[in-house]
């Protein structure tokens, strides 16, 4: 495994969570070196990556065979679009299914975030909202507004 794919991995995952490399990193490392990390330049103790997968429960299956995250993609982005057909229909019972769903996947991490607002939003229930639902809608509609 070379040191670009393992810093091309992380870089992917942080963004995936829309986490600063500060946030990502809970202190394991600096900031400084893991940048050189995710440009290739420099490596990570191996008891480091793993404490950083470990912190941000990270599936490493994907670094080891990448064609289970394309894969993972194409049936994400099936069941969003599934989610949205649903939610659009107002089937509630559909919406929990995929949401159950999701919760078995930690690729599936805006599909499950899109899920549990639906549902919210059909029951009319958002002041019930976790708080981590919150914020990690206004993580990923901030990074909406950045690309923008």
């Amino acid at each position: 495994m070379e040191r670009t794919e393992i810093g091309k991995f992380l870089y992917q995952e942080r963004k995936k969570r829309h986490l600063t490399q500060k946030n990502f990193l809970g202190g394991i490392v600096s900031v400084s070196q893991y940048s050189r990390v995710e440009s290739g330049e420099q490596d990570l103790r191996t008891s480091e990556f793993f404490k950083i997968v470990q912190l941000n429960h990270i599936n490493i299956t994907n670094l080891l065979n990448p064609n289970d995250q394309r894969d993972n993609k194409e049936l994400e982005d099936k069941k969003l679009n599934e989610l949205a057909i649903a939610f659009y229909e107002r089937d509630l019972d559909k919406i929990k299914q995929i949401k159950d769903e999701s919760k078995k996947n930690d690729a599936f991490t805006t599909l499950l975030l899109d899920a549990t607002l639906m549902e919210k939003i059909l029951e009319n229930n958002l002041d019930d909202l976790d708080p981590k639902i919150i914020v990690n809608c206004n993580n990923k509609l901030n990074t909406f507004n950045q690309a923008a």
